[in-house]
């Protein structure tokens, strides 16, 4: 005669492991199965970054003339200033580099072109732009009584409509 009794069973899973079965019987007879699996599946986190460049056009900023041209003052509160190369010796073309200058420094509201001359009044001029980031203000953004030989004449002007949303 059989008789027919639930048997308790446990299974343990091991990470790397194949699970092992234990069953044990009434008559404390205890066999153990290994089962081998035909494929091992490694968990994996992965994270992916992503990397995005977008290029935004503003409209660029018109420039009105609304200081000199008057020699012998200096500007005493720009945020940013560029010397412009030697061989820029054209009035003209050096407010052009300047206000192209201005155009890529997004904080540029007032923009500042002097002429420079370098070794205490040699024949040879050179250029420096200035930039404020606000509104001219003459009595506090120049000081002047300088020199005419070392500074001589400069011009300002205001970066009117400067773009704040992108174009399309």
């Amino acid at each position: 005669m059989y008789i027919t009794v639930p048997v308790p069973s446990t299974t343990t899973t091991f990470l790397g492991k194949a699970p092992t079965v234990t069953s044990e019987f009434i008559d404390r007879v205890t066999i153990t199965e290994t089962a081998t699996p035909s494929a091992v599946i490694i968990p994996l986190t992965a994270t992916t970054t992503r990397t995005e460049t977008t290029t935004l056009s503003f409209a660029a900023p018109t420039y009105t003339p609304i200081y000199g041209p008057k020699a012998g003052c200096a500007d005493v509160s720009s945020i940013k200033s560029q010397p412009l190369a030697q061989g820029c010796d054209n009035f003209e073309d050096a407010v052009s580099q300047c206000q192209d200058i201005c155009e890529q420094e997004p904080t540029c509201r007032f923009l500042y072109v002097q002429r420079m001359w370098a070794n205490y009044g040699s024949s040879k001029p050179n250029f420096e732009c200035y930039m404020n980031d606000h509104e001219f203000d003459e009595s506090k953004d120049l000081q002047c009584g300088k020199k005419e030989g070392i500074f001589g004449n400069a011009r300002g002007y205001d970066a009117c409509g400067r773009g704040t949303t992108a174009l399309e």
